[in-house]
This record gives C-alpha cells, sequence and structure tokens, in this order.
C-alpha cells in the first residue's frame, strides 16, 4: 500500500507517532517516510502542536524513586562497562595480542 496516496492513514500515522503509542519498527518506518516526505512531516508536526497543549494542562509530578535508581544503575553500569574496557585495552594491544597473554 502507497502511504503517500492515503491521506487518512497518514493522518492516523502522524496522530499514533505524536502520541507515542507507534512503536518499534513501525515508527522507524514512519520516520524515514517523514524525512522523505513533506506532507507526512508536516502531518506529524501538527498532530504533535495540538496534543502539545494536552500536555500543558497537566499538573507537573516528579518522577519515582525507582526512575532516580534504574537512572542511577545504569550509569553505574555504564561506568562498569568503561573500566573493564580500559581494564582489558593493554592486554589486547600487547605483542602476539590476547593469545601471547595466555
Amino acid at each position: 500500500m502507497n502511504v503517500i496516496n492515503n491521506p487518512l492513514l497518514i493522518e492516523q500515522l502522524a496522530a499514533s507517532y505524536a502520541l507515542g503509542t507507534l512503536r518499534g519498527g513501525a515508527r522507524r518506518r514512519f520516520e524515514q517516510l517523514a524525512r522523505a516526505n513533506a506532507p507526512v512531516r508536516a502531518a506529524a508536526l501538527i498532530w504533535q502542536g495540538r496534543l502539545a497543549s494536552v500536555a500543558e494542562l497537566q499538573p507537573q509530578a516528579a518522577p519515582s524513586p525507582a526512575v532516580w535508581k534504574r537512572i542511577e544503575n545504569l550509569l553505574h553500569a555504564e561506568k562498569q562497562i568503561q573500566a573493564m574496557k580500559a581494564a582489558r585495552a593493554p592486554v589486547l594491544a600487547a605483542p602476539g595480542g590476547w593469545w601471547a597473554s595466555l
């Protein structure tokens, strides 16, 4: 099906994209389509503008402590990965490579 020739489908996809309900491969395909086609990009921007006013009406809410804990854990894991890569680098760069280090 040619999405470009179906304005109703473009509107539905743009609305789903703006709401955040378009996920995975469908979202990536829509983004690629929007980059290549101005009408699709315009529809997405219009829907994002329509929904932006709804977000403004919502009261601000602080994230739960679980969210902050997960962010901390992800940052800590990233630091550990970098430290492990740094520790392995000299062994892999040694003359003869990792085989010689055995």
